[in-house]
C-alpha cells in the first residue's frame, strides 16, 4: 500500500468533553498489511472507527485491526480491538479504552484480501474521546 494519507484532526465538544476525528485514506497496492499510526492522548476512549473499502477493483474485503505500539499481534497485550469478520465496510471499537505508551499513538492496520493496481482506496475514519469512559 502507499502511505497512508492522515489527518486533518478535527476537534468538537461535546458535553464538556473534548472529541477528535481523524480520516486516513491509503491508496491499495498489495495484500502486504501496513501498519500506520494517529497521535492520541495517553488516556482516550475510542468510540468509533469505520473503515471502508472503496472503488472498483480485486480486493472484496478488509479485517482492520488496532493497538498501542507499533508490531503489536492479535491477542496480544497490546492488541486493543479489531473487527469480527473480513468485510468491505466496518464499524468497529465502540468505546474501547486505550493507554497510550510513551509515543502517544496509536497503531492501525488492515488488509485487503487481493492485490491490486492501486485503483482502490481504504478510508478509516477514526473517532476517540479525551479520557476514560
Amino acid at each position: 500500500m502507499a502511505a497512508p494519507v492522515i489527518g486533518p484532526y478535527v476537534d468538537r465538544v461535546e458535553g464538556g468533553k473534548r472529541i477528535t476525528t481523524v480520516t486516513i485514506a491509503q491508496d491499495v497496492t498489495t495484500t502486504t498489511t501496513t501498519e500506520y499510526s494517529i497521535a492520541v492522548p495517553p488516556f482516550c476512549t475510542v468510540t468509533l472507527v469505520e473503515s471502508d473499502l472503496l472503488g472498483a477493483g480485486t480486493a472484496a474485503t478488509i479485517q482492520p485491526a488496532f493497538g498501542v505500539v507499533t508490531g503489536w499481534t492479535i491477542g496480544g497485550p497490546d492488541h486493543v480491538d479489531q473487527a469480527a469478520a473480513a468485510d468491505a465496510n466496518h464499524r468497529i471499537a465502540d468505546n474501547k479504552r486505550v493507554t497510550a505508551r510513551s509515543t502517544r499513538l496509536l497503531y492501525v492496520l488492515s488488509a485487503p484480501d487481493a492485490n491490486l493496481d492501486g485503483t482502490q482506496t481504504i478510508s478509516t475514519r477514526i473517532t476517540f474521546e479525551y479520557g476514560h469512559k
